[in-house]
């Protein structure tokens, strides 16, 4: 017979991931260090199983079926929602076939998985409370989301009978449960019937396990766009509290109702020098953190233009084409006949999918790269903003070994000054650097949706020696990059949108704006300081940036033995 060791009720929420407090007086710092005081409290039960309960939120369960309750039974897998464990998952399954053996005994009707897809709701409270993914788990998952929803008498029958098939299970291990829920946040209406879902989000609802990816890209940076905010809605039409809710209602802190900003420390803690204003400017809205910033590079649409949502098929068709030219390494047709004209939040849609991919190949990012910040580039491209993408360790090219050309299909490269975010911004390490910037379009023939779209035209990046530059003024540095000795390219700080510094804090507000704010330890390339140069087999370059150093990126010819 297997025993029970304990139990754990608790929430979860996107943020306890993606943005957790700095410290215990902040909003969720109570709820986590009651998370630890749990945590700490099932290191001493020591259980062999946890059986985790929890909800789905369009992840795994649409209305092509949507049934009240689903028991994984062999395999579970970690969506890796809200920087939630993405994978692979052990399960307990000698345990799980015998509470679904005496469910059935006991009159439920339980669907059954053998590959059971999870998200945040059951694999964030399992990772809190278990500080990890090690110990097996059982996912029970309820249908909390999607009405008509099971009755709370029969959910409380279903875990009077899921206790008893607990204690007479033969597998004779200690068993942990955890339920994980929330009473925290209003959510929209999901059903189908109601007249407000209607289009896309109506057939997403009922059609989205054909790319939960993509449905996941157009959702996710709702949620993401709060950033923390106590007084968010999730859902418009509940925009104002409810009679009766005042008493749930989080103040925005202190007497005076003013809730202190999020960044308060690091915008005001006392500096070793006096700053460049751009650099106070970025110190100000960056919020740079120790946390492994892996699984938070994900931009999404800024808050307050969902309402221009691509569909999830376009989306994914574009990603895509985009996917296949880099695989097949055969330039494409640009994407924007696949998105609304000139909406950049849904070429980062497009962004999205492919960087999940990525993540989900095994790369890791390591930073972000700014685009488009030299008027001479948006000449040579046609475009008049800047715009981001994500940067993979992968990209990395070491320092003094040949940079492989068949890597890239159309490659330009542009010299740089890029940035080591430390914890604190005036901590910094500036290295020159060269980025090989290259366009999955064929031609080059780009918009701003089709650069957007293409991970801003990323391809491979060089970084020179680091060092820590002090007080150094970068509008006035001076660029000048050779091809095999010859001038091809010069420029200033001043041209990479006035001040380098300058890109960095567009990027700083603008990830923010998209939930993703910068992370120590990201690489950040701040931009072009020249006109980009096209790129041919042999090539050798040497930029030189004035008082920070030199870097070099030389591409190998598969012709030159031929």
């Amino acid at each position: 017979m297997s025993t029970i060791a304990g139990f754990v009720a608790m929430s979860h929420s996107p943020f306890a991931t993606l943005l957790p407090p700095s410290g215990p007086d902040e909003p969720g710092g109570v709820f986590l260090a009651s998370v630890e005081r749990a945590a700490e409290a099932v290191r001493a039960l020591a259980p062999d199983a946890i059986v985790v309960i929890g909800p789905d939120h369009f992840h795994a369960n649409f209305y092509d079926v949507m049934p009240p309750f689903v028991l994984g039974v062999e395999e579970a897998t970690g969506f890796g929602d809200y920087g939630s464990t993405a994978g692979k998952l052990p399960v307990a399954g000698e345990l799980a076939w015998d509470l679904h053996a005496g469910l059935s005994d006991a009159g439920f009707d339980v669907a059954l998985s053998y590959s059971l897809t999870v998200d945040h709701g059951i694999v964030q409270g399992y990772e809190l409370i278990t500080g990890g993914t090690d110990i097996p788990l059982v996912p029970l998952v309820i249908n909390t989301a999607a009405p008509p929803l099971p009755s709370l008498r029969r959910c409380a029958e279903l875990g009077a009978a899921l206790g008893d098939a607990i204690r007479a299970s033969a597998w004779g291990g200690t068993v942990l449960l955890l339920a994980s829920g929330g009473l925290s946040h209003w959510l929209p209406t999901n059903d189908p019937r109601d007249p407000s879902v209607t289009g896309e989000r109506r057939d997403a609802l009922i059609h989205g396990r054909s790319d939960t990816r993509a449905f996941a890209a157009a959702r996710e940076p709702r949620v993401r766009a709060m950033g923390g905010n106590p007084d968010a809605r999730v859902n418009a039409r509940h925009g104002q509290p409810r009679a009766g809710d005042q008493h749930r209602q989080r103040r925005p802190g202190g007497a005076g109702g003013h809730r202190r900003p999020r960044d308060q420390e690091l915008a005001h803690r006392p500096r070793r020098r006096a700053l460049p204003a751009r650099l106070v400017q970025l110190r100000a809205g960056a919020a740079v953190d120790h946390r492994d910033g892996d699984r938070h590079l994900l931009p999404g649409p800024r808050a307050g233009e969902g309402a221009a949502m691509i569909t999830t098929v376009n989306a994914t068709s574009a990603a895509r084409r985009l996917w296949l030219a880099q695989a097949e390494r055969t330039p494409c047709a640009p994407v924007r006949d696949l998105l609304p004209p000139g909406d950049v939040p849904a070429a980062y849609q497009v962004q999205l999918v492919n960087v999940r991919e990525r993540v989900a190949a095994g790369a890791r990012p390591a930073g972000r790269k700014i685009g488009l910040t030299n008027p001479i580039i948006q000449a040579q491209l046609g475009v008049d903003q800047p715009d981001f993408g994500v940067l993979f360790d992968d990209m990395n090219c070491p320092t003094g070994e040949p940079v492989d050309i068949g890597r890239l299909l159309q490659p330009r490269i542009e010299a740089e000054i890029a940035f080591i975010l430390a914890a604190d911004l005036d901590d910094r390490v500036d290295p020159a650097a060269l980025e090989i910037v290259d366009s999955r379009v064929a031609g080059w023939d780009i918009t701003i949706t089709d650069t957007v779209a293409d991970n801003a035209s990323s391809g491979l990046f060089v970084l020179g020696d680091r060092r820590a530059l002090g007080d150094l003024d970068l509008v006035a540095c001076a660029m000048t990059m050779r091809r095999d000795g010859a001038t091809v390219s010069t420029g200033r700080g001043a041209d990479c949108l006035g001040d380098p510094l300058a890109a960095v804090a567009w990027l700083a507000s603008t990830a923010r704006e998209y939930g993703q704010p910068l992370r120590a330890g990201e690489i950040i390339l701040s931009g072009a300081l020249g006109p980009m140069v096209p790129v041919r087999p042999g090539d050798a370059f040497t930029a030189t940036v004035t008082g920070i150093g030199s870097v070099t990126a030389r591409f190998t010819d598969p012709g030159a033995g031929a």
